[in-house]
């Protein structure tokens, strides 16, 4: 299993697990960056994770907002190839793609490099091509508008 699906699957479990108990939070956050990896190989796909945590949030009320995975071309510890960037891409998409998720943040179009968008923007990297420097944390912030949130 992917580490990214463990961690949608995890936020499922404290869905199911603890909004009865009325968090005060009515919206959860699924942000998924490219540090939690892509498994070209799995049968377990990550968009299910985020459907069934879709699905939970919803029926305890709870609006769930989605972003997108950012570009991780060129560092040495997921040998990113062809593949898990077309995942990256195909999970992306439906990430983007209306009726999934209550509100999408775009961290990929914000950070990727329009060269290479694959790689993260050059001021957005802190170094090892996959975590963003603090202009990148920062550019992040910035991608979140609070007013498009439901």
């Amino acid at each position: 299993m992917s580490t990214i699906l463990f961690l949608l699957l995890l936020a499922a479990t404290w869905i199911s697990a603890s909004a009865a108990d009325s968090p005060p939070e009515r919206w959860v956050g699924s942000w998924a960056t490219s540090q939690q990896g892509l498994d070209a190989g799995s049968s377990l796909a990550p968009e299910g994770a985020y459907q069934q945590m879709i699905v939970r949030g919803h029926a305890h009320e709870i609006r769930v907002v989605g972003g997108t995975i950012l570009p991780f071309g060129g560092t040495v510890y997921y040998h990113p190839n062809a593949a898990n960037e077309s995942d990256r891409q195909r999970i992306n998409a439906w990430i983007r793609a209306p009726g999934h998720f209550d509100a999408v943040i775009d961290f990929d179009k914000a950070m990727a490099d329009p060269i290479r968008p694959d790689h993260l923007r050059p001021e957005f990297d802190s170094g090892d091509h996959l975590h963003p420097s603090p202009a990148g944390f920062r550019a992040m912030a910035e991608a979140v508008r609070l007013g498009q949130l439901p």
